[in-house]
């Protein structure tokens, strides 16, 4: 379970995030290098954003930068990007508990545990292919494990794409406290080129990418109406 498939995480090609020389003494051929670029926390927010050059070995280097922004207390915003040139296979994992996991034709996934639930979706310019998937052997994805040795088979959901680079892919996480309340209406930002840089939501409220320095930030629905006339603020959320 020391591959890219096993974990949380998004690969790009075919590559996984470090070449393994000895299974057996978990040794490695290539470790990648990571990176916190920032990490900001309040009462209101918490932001992580970071990236790697695992990939950078591909005969097309790609980067993978990933953001985090949890907006207390009610959701969690990941934006995850890949830069390079050409056209890669992308995978997006989650790997679940051993819980009830149910995909959408919306393609919003909804897990249930104890009467509680969990929705993530996530968001993007390209269409995403999404499966389910637990307990395979070849690859190896679809479990997790609470101790050395031992694992037990627990539903991954992978969304994934072929596409040009460089992408861009924002995903909502939004605890329910009953399982299967329906998700909100989340409308993609996309600015003039048609490059996607937020979500939307039907009160107003979005999350998008503040520019020059591209990292993620919060803003209220009457913030959200001012920015036609006001200045974008520097901080991952508006006061």
């Amino acid at each position: 379970m020391n591959t890219t498939h096993a974990a949380r995480t998004i690969s790009a090609h075919t590559a996984d995030s470090a070449a393994l020389a000895d299974l057996h003494r978990n040794a490695w051929q290539q470790r990648p290098r990571a990176r916190l670029r920032l990490w900001i926390s309040s009462d209101r927010f918490e932001l992580a954003d970071a990236d790697h050059d695992a990939y950078l070995r591909l005969s097309d280097p790609v980067r993978h930068r990933r953001q985090v922004l949890f907006v207390k207390p009610r959701y969690w915003v990941v934006m995850d990007e890949l830069e390079g040139e050409e056209s890669h296979r992308a995978e997006l994992r989650f790997q679940f508990a051993p819980v009830d996991v149910t995909v959408g034709v919306d393609q919003w996934t909804q897990a249930s545990s104890g009467g509680r639930g969990l929705a993530l979706r996530p968001f993007a310019t390209v269409p995403l292919d999404v499966r389910v998937v637990r307990g395979s052997e070849s690859p190896v994805e679809g479990w997790v494990s609470a101790d050395y040795g031992q694992r037990v088979p627990a539903p991954m959901v992978i969304y994934a794409t072929d596409a040009p680079l460089p992408l861009r892919i924002f995903t909502l996480v939004l605890p329910c406290e009953v399982a299967g309340t329906a998700p909100p209406v989340v409308v993609p930002l996309l600015d003039a080129k048609g490059e996607l840089v937020g979500l939307g939501f039907a009160d107003g409220e979005r999350v998008e990418l503040d520019r020059p320095h591209g990292t993620m930030v919060h803003r209220h629905a009457v913030e959200a109406s001012r920015i036609a006339t006001g200045p974008n603020r520097e901080t991952p959320e508006s006061k």
